[in-house]
């Protein structure tokens, strides 16, 4: 992982992580060169074994803990120091790495890990863990029964032994001896009591998984299968198509538009058998006065001898 691509959320754990996350925050703050290396190092350290995070250091340098903000930036590193130190926690809650890179990589769309993940697969580190556990609080309706690291900590041991999601989903609808459970689990606290009880079989998952890699060879290979149709399927929809567009365009045709006339006619007279009831008496011819245009279409305008259509003609 490069010096940028830490993520901000992320709380480091080890010299390694610290390291990583140091330069990051060096590369990124401004405020940074005011340390040397070795002062910024022992400084953030503290702070990361608190739970803090790049974000939350960066946070503290701009904004109190009453959520005003200075009025400029750190004039020193010991007025930087002092920031952090009048907060009692951190001011953004920081994730293990695991969580914050499952985020970084936009993978809390209910769509994109939908897609992403399958009923039968395994997940064989951290971040396919945070996966697979957000996948299963979309899909069976866990979302609502507490915080995705809480949950990521009861499934985290049973992924770790060869488990699947479907495999955990029988767990917690079924007892180790084959009973059905009457209801469905609530909350994490039930499936965390559920999953006790196979805690004898956790080496003998009651259904089996594949890899990651598995998973993704088999949609490619079905997706393959699908996309290759036969000469004679091609042939098929090639000829129901050009079926379809012909009847399209007759029916945009003259002949079409008369036979729909005819078929409209057919039903009015079946409706009505005499066509006297069709036509009706015509109403009485209106009496103009002399107030008719010269040609005898509209009445006169006022003041003028033609009508309104005759002024538009010789406008034009």
């Amino acid at each position: 992982m490069g010096e940028a691509q830490w993520p901000e959320i992320a709380v480091p754990v080890g010299e390694q992580e610290v390291g990583v996350a140091v330069e990051a925050l060096r590369a990124g703050q401004s405020w940074a060169v005011q340390f040397t290396g070795a002062a910024l190092v022992e400084h953030l350290e503290a702070l990361y074994g608190r739970g803090w995070c790049n974000q939350a250091v960066a946070r503290a340098v701009v904004f109190r803990p009453d959520g005003t903000r200075y009025g400029q930036p750190p004039v020193s590193a010991q007025d930087t120091v002092r920031r952090w130190s009048v907060w009692a926690s951190p001011p953004v809650i920081g994730h293990e790495l695991g969580i914050a890179l499952a985020a970084q990589f936009r993978r809390d769309s209910e769509h994109t890990v939908r897609d992403d993940w399958g009923n039968k697969t395994i997940p064989t580190d951290p971040v396919q863990v945070f996966r697979a556990a957000r996948w299963m609080r979309f899909t069976y309706g866990w979302s609502t029964f507490g915080a995705l690291k809480a949950l990521v900590v009861v499934l985290a041991p049973f992924f770790a032994a060869g488990w699947c999601p479907a495999a955990i989903v029988w767990a917690v609808e079924n007892r180790p001896k084959g009973a059905k459970y009457p209801a469905p689990a609530q909350n994490i606290e039930q499936i965390r009591t559920r999953l006790a009880a196979w805690e004898s079989r956790r080496d003998a998952p009651p259904i089996a998984g594949a890899t990651w890699e598995r998973t993704v060879g088999l949609r490619r290979e079905r997706a393959r299968r699908e996309s290759s149709a036969s000469g004679d399927t091609v042939q098929r929809w090639r000829g129901t198509r050009q079926l379809h567009d012909e009847r399209w365009k007759y029916r945009r045709t003259i002949h079409a538009k008369r036979e729909e006339d005819q078929r409209t006619q057919q039903v009015m007279e079946a409706l009505h058998p005499d066509p006297r009831r069709l036509v009706g008496t015509p109403p009485p011819a209106r009496d103009f006065g002399g107030s008719l245009c010269r040609c005898m279409r509209y009445e006169r305008l006022p003041g003028l001898p033609t009508c309104v259509a005759c002024v538009n003609e010789k406008r034009r």
